[in-house]
Parts: structure tokens; C-alpha cells; sequence
């Protein structure tokens, strides 16, 4: 009986891990990162907020987004308004083991003012308040019975605004695609 119980266990630790929770998608200075999502929490506070953890890590580096979409509201009428940028954070890890290289990216809108970070190895690259462009939306949502879709996009600029790096890029996402899978 407990091998029976033992095999069980393990078969539905496997298939309870293949479950698919969808992809993240962009490219990050010029690093592109197609991700499976690892983790999803659905939070409910004054809007509903999805955080979704996508990661991989194998012999050559470790690639990490972690991102916080809190929404206004999850209906498919209100598509181009659905997530409140006002409240939006992202994490962009990128960690190369040959040449131990790390570059990291927080975005952080919170509260009540922006908060924007980025590491070069263990160097902070600072700036003073970044002149942003940023864009996201929710693109698709869909209910089946069975599971929730939400899909959407985004990109963002990110440049300095001190007077020796004025117009210089600092930070660049392209090409970003997010499948939430509930």
C-alpha cells in the first residue's frame, strides 16, 4: 500500500508541476528572455492584482521577471484600461555564471512615486528622476469555465535625466508579451 501511495504521489507531483501557467516574453537591452511562468498569486485589495514569477536556471545563467499587474477590472469590454499602470511593478534579472555577470532591472511605480533601479554587476547605475515611455495592456481576456487567459503586451524607455547622460537610453524593453494562465 505505501508503495502504491508512493507512486501516486510522485506521478501527481509531476503532473501537478507541467501544469501550464503561461509565458513571458521581451527582450531586455538587447538580452531576449522567453520565459514559462513558475508561480502565479491572485490577490484581491481595492483592485485585483496578479503577480507572476517566470524563471529559468541551467547551466549557462539564470533569466528571472517577476511582475505585479494589479487591475481596475478583469472585463473583456475594458480591455485598454484593464491594468492600472499607476501601480505596476517589474523585475528583470539576468545572471550569466561564464563571465558571472549580473544586470537587474526594478520597476516600481507604488503609491507614490516612481522608483526605478539598475544594476550593472553589483554597480548601481543611477540616474535622477528617468524620463519613462512605457506602455502596457491587457490584449486578450478569456474564460472558458475551466481557466482564465488573460494575454497582453508592453515596452518601455527608460533614459537619464542628468546632465551628462541627458539622452542616452539606459534601460529598454521590447517586444514584451505576457499569457497568464489561471
Amino acid at each position: 500500500m505505501k508503495k502504491i501511495l508512493m507512486i501516486l504521489f510522485l506521478f501527481s507531483t509531476v503532473t501537478f508541476s507541467q501544469v501550464d501557467k503561461g509565458r513571458i516574453r521581451l527582450e531586455f537591452n538587447g538580452e531576449k528572455f522567453d520565459l514559462p511562468i513558475n508561480s502565479i498569486v491572485l490577490r484581491k485589495e481595492n483592485e485585483i492584482v496578479i503577480s507572476a514569477r517566470a524563471e529559468k536556471n541551467d547551466s549557462t545563467g539564470q533569466q528571472l521577471i517577476s511582475m505585479e499587474l494589479p487591475f481596475k477590472e478583469l472585463d473583456k469590454a475594458n480591455l485598454g484600461v484593464g491594468i492600472k499602470e499607476s501601480e505596476l511593478r517589474f523585475q528583470i534579472l539576468s545572471r550569466t555564471k561564464a563571465y558571472k555577470i549580473e544586470r537587474r532591472f526594478n520597476f516600481n511605480y507604488g503609491p507614490k512615486d516612481v522608483a526605478v533601479e539598475f544594476y550593472y554587476g553589483k554597480e548601481r547605475v543611477n540616474w535622477q528622476y528617468p524620463s519613462m515611455q512605457l506602455k502596457i495592456e491587457a490584449t486578450k481576456i478569456d474564460y472558458n469555465g475551466k481557466e482564465l487567459k488573460i494575454v497582453g503586451g508592453f515596452s518601455g524607455k527608460y533614459k537619464s535625466n542628468m546632465p551628462s547622460e541627458s539622452s542616452k537610453t539606459i534601460v529598454e524593453i521590447k517586444d514584451g508579451y505576457f499569457e497568464i494562465i489561471l
